[in-house]
């Protein structure tokens, strides 16, 4: 039951409860979170996909109202449709009216595609708008460049096209489509970028993603970073010695007479660094077993790395699992490895990772490393540079040394996190009621 007296959000998002990616992750436990620590908050949930089998259809604890458009279409030219103007003014009509109705004090927008939109209709109403930035699609909204690990800053016009014309290859198999589809896409950066400056307040989600923006032209002022939430997982020691001896049933023996269980999860693509941690182990032993959950177009070529190197009994692929599925992989390693070789604003899994206490070995790449060094500085010593990047890429071996030597420090070190949730739905709470309509 809605309270007329609650300060109203709307919490603007393409997907809820889909588990689509890490943004859709984020957004639901930050969710959970404001719902469960600040009963005077309000959030109303504006979403194009929202999964009610999840969330208890229609006794849902969730306020949701269901933005429809474009899901009839593929998400090639979905995607396309997301990044013109034709989206921006279709969107705009279905907000003011929702917005409207609902009385809402505080739009905060949760995916940068829907910002243009949330702009103009809070300008028009005069509310606030706030917006979470997870990644950097304002610097250039084409995949490309982050899946070929570089981002190019104020690049040119020949630059872009070169980028579009294989974006337009790999999504729609044809090329030429890029000299069509320049004249909707090419301005779309600039228009995110203008919408930014708009907003009331930007919320990013490390100090790597509030560089980005401060290269861009955005005032440093206007940012707040407050990184994403931890999932409450409990699982215990007895727990996991029980999980262990599910898989060995339910999973053709995958864990069976394996002494150190690493886990690694994400979308299966070239810049995720499956194939690093897969080499990396010709430096431990048989002992070793990693675990890999995710699909996508690179799975066949890390299924023949494996067998090329001869390591079918030490890497098995899950595919893709639920959030809630994952839980299980987590409780049951020893620990996590994010590989990345892209410069990721902060993986999701080091989140989910600290949820269940597990240590995690991170690749030294874009806000990777941020939540360890602020709370631990050097100690946490769990950190490599890949060899692009100038350093002397993941040795495994002195990693799984590392762990045992502070096994204590390693297996304690989530405690730190205590109040990471509490403090940062505080901050963005208290950001609510300053800026309030």
């Amino acid at each position: 039951m809605v309270s007329s007296g609650k300060l109203k959000v709307a919490m603007i998002c393409p997907y809820f409860a889909e588990s689509v990616g890490g943004g859709d992750v984020s957004t639901k436990v930050f969710i959970d979170e404001l719902n469960k620590r600040h009963s005077d908050v309000d959030v109303f949930v504006l979403s194009n996909k929202i999964n009610k089998d999840k969330i208890g259809g229609k006794y849902s604890k969730y306020n949701l109202v269901k933005l429809k458009f474009f899901n009839f279409l593929s998400t090639g030219w979905r995607a396309f449709l997301l990044n013109t103007n034709l989206f921006d003014y279709y969107l705009s009509l279905k907000l003011m009216k929702v917005i409207k109705k609902l009385k809402i004090n505080v739009i905060h927008v949760q995916e940068i595609l829907y910002l243009p939109a949330a702009v103009k209709v809070g300008k028009k109403l005069g509310i606030p708008v706030i917006n979470t930035i997870r990644d950097d699609r304002f610097v250039c909204n084409l995949a490309t460049c982050r899946e070929d690990a570089q981002l190019f800053y104020h690049c040119s016009n020949k630059q872009y096209m070169k980028c579009l014309r294989k974006t337009s290859k790999d999504t729609f198999g044809f090329g030429f489509l890029s000299y069509f589809l320049y004249g909707f896409l090419r301005p779309r950066s600039k228009i995110l970028l203008n919408s930014l400056k708009k907003c009331d307040k930007l919320v990013s989600v490390s100090d790597y993603v509030k560089g980005n923006l401060v290269k861009m032209g955005v005032l440093g002022e206007s940012i707040m970073t407050a990184y994403n939430l931890i999932p409450e997982w409990k699982v215990d020691d007895v727990e996991i010695k029980e999980l262990r001896k599910k898989f060995n049933s339910d999973n053709k023996n995958q864990f069976d007479g394996k002494k150190f269980v690493i886990f690694s999860s994400g979308r299966i693509v070239k810049n995720k660094g499956f194939q690093v941690l897969i080499k990396s182990l010709s430096s431990v032993g048989k002992d070793v077993l990693v675990v890999i959950a995710g699909d996508g177009g690179y799975l066949g070529e890390l299924k023949k790395l494996v067998l090329d190197l001869g390591l079918q009994d030490q890497v098995k692929f899950t595919g893709k699992l639920s959030h809630d599925e994952i839980k299980n992989y987590y409780a049951v390693s020893d620990v996590v490895i994010v590989p990345s070789l892209i410069k990721e604003s902060l993986s999701r899994v080091i989140y989910d990772s600290i949820g269940v206490g597990k240590p995690v070995i991170v690749a030294d790449v874009g806000g990777n490393k941020e939540l360890f060094y602020t709370k631990f500085s050097n100690k946490y010593k769990l950190v490599f540079r890949h060899v692009s990047d100038g350093g002397k890429g993941l040795d495994l071996g002195w990693m799984l040394n590392e762990l045992k030597k502070n096994k204590r420090f390693y297996n304690n070190y989530w405690k730190k996190f205590k109040n990471f949730n509490k403090e940062n739905t505080g901050a963005y709470v208290k950001l609510y009621y300053k800026l309030r309509n």
